[in-house]
C-alpha cells in the first residue's frame, strides 16, 4: 500500500472516529440523567444497564445520521447489530462503573457524586471498543466481511 494512501486512510479514520465521540458523546447526557431517574426506583446496578437502553438509542440515531455511511441494510438489522454491540459497551461500562462506586470509590472515600463519576468514566472506557463495533458490524457495508 502506497505511504500516501496509508495517511489519507488515518487521517480518514481519525476524522470518522472524532465524530463518532462527538455523536455518542452527545448521548452521554441522556445516558446519565436516564440513569439519574431508574435511581430513584431500582438500584443503582439495575439504573444503569436501564439507561444505557435509552442511551443507545440516541447514539444509534446520531451515528447512523451523522458518522457512518449507508449499509445498504434494513435498519433493523442495523439497530440489532447496533444493540449487540452496545451489549458488549454495556458489560464494559458496568463493570467500571460498579466496580468504583461498590469498591474503589469507597477505599477512597470518594464522596462527590460517586454514583454519576463512575456512571460517566464507565461511559467513557467503551468508546474505542464501541467504536470498531460499530465500524465493523453495525454500519458495515453490505458485501463485507460483517455481511458474510
Amino acid at each position: 500500500m502506497p505511504f500516501k494512501k496509508v495517511i489519507r486512510d488515518l487521517a480518514g479514520e481519525r476524522s470518522q472516529f472524532v465524530k463518532f465521540v462527538a455523536a455518542a458523546g452527545l448521548s452521554v447526557p441522556v445516558n446519565l440523567a436516564s440513569r439519574a431517574l431508574f435511581s430513584l426506583v431500582t438500584y443503582f446496578e439495575a439504573a444503569v444497564a436501564l439507561s444505557h437502553l435509552c442511551g443507545m438509542t440516541t447514539a444509534y440515531t446520531l451515528t447512523k445520521l451523522f458518522v457512518f455511511e449507508p449499509t445498504g441494510r434494513p435498519v433493523a438489522s442495523e439497530f440489532t447489530r447496533f444493540a449487540i454491540v452496545n451489549a458488549a459497551s454495556l458489560v464494559q461500562t458496568w463493570i467500571v462503573a460498579v466496580g468504583l462506586v461498590r469498591l474503589v470509590w469507597p477505599f477512597f472515600d470518594v464522596t462527590f457524586y460517586p454514583e454519576l463519576t463512575a456512571h460517566f468514566i464507565g461511559l467513557s472506557s467503551s468508546a474505542v471498543t464501541s467504536y470498531f463495533g460499530h465500524k465493523k458490524l453495525s454500519f458495515a457495508r453490505t458485501g463485507t466481511i460483517a455481511e458474510r
